[in-house]
């Protein structure tokens, strides 16, 4: 297991993702408050190596699909995720093809953006790579109804 003074690893699902920074500047406490019941003591499946940087790498010019705070493209075999801040920074993911390993340089010091956005982006690619869906539900209770919506 790495320092957990420099990172944590939750499960969501069956999987295991293994957040880790070299720098010493981020909050782990905020994320430990926001995750409590997901973090685990367990290896990581995936393993995100959080970088701190000035100078973010650009994304591709490879770009696949996108909205106004991200783009997703590929090259040389590794997924590309920019991801746009409204303070114009920014924030690069670079997924290596084995799934194992993804690459996350940022140029601000909130850990949110990246434990709440690219978790999505993994398991949507990972689910194309190994031929696998996921089956969304949420429920509501009214009264003494519930109601389950399924996706």
């Amino acid at each position: 297991m790495r320092n957990a003074n420099r990172g944590l690893t939750i499960r969501i699902g069956e999987i295991n993702l293994g957040f880790y920074a070299d720098a010493a500047i981020f909050d782990w406490g905020v994320v430990q408050r926001q995750y409590h019941n997901f973090i685990v003591q367990s290896e990581p499946d995936i393993i995100i190596n959080i970088k701190k940087s000035s100078v973010v790498p650009p994304g591709t010019k490879n770009i696949l699909l996108g909205s106004h705070n991200w783009t997703l493209g590929r090259e040389q075999g590794r997924w590309i995720i920019h991801f746009y801040q409204k303070d114009f920074s920014a924030s690069v993911a670079i997924i290596k093809p084995s799934f194992k390993e993804v690459e996350y340089f940022t140029s601000n010091n909130d850990l949110i953006p990246v434990m709440y956005n690219l978790p999505k982006f993994i398991f949507i690619l990972a689910q194309q790579k190994f031929e696998q869906f996921v089956v969304h539900a949420c429920g509501v209770a009214d009264d003494k109804r519930g109601y389950l919506f399924v996706a």
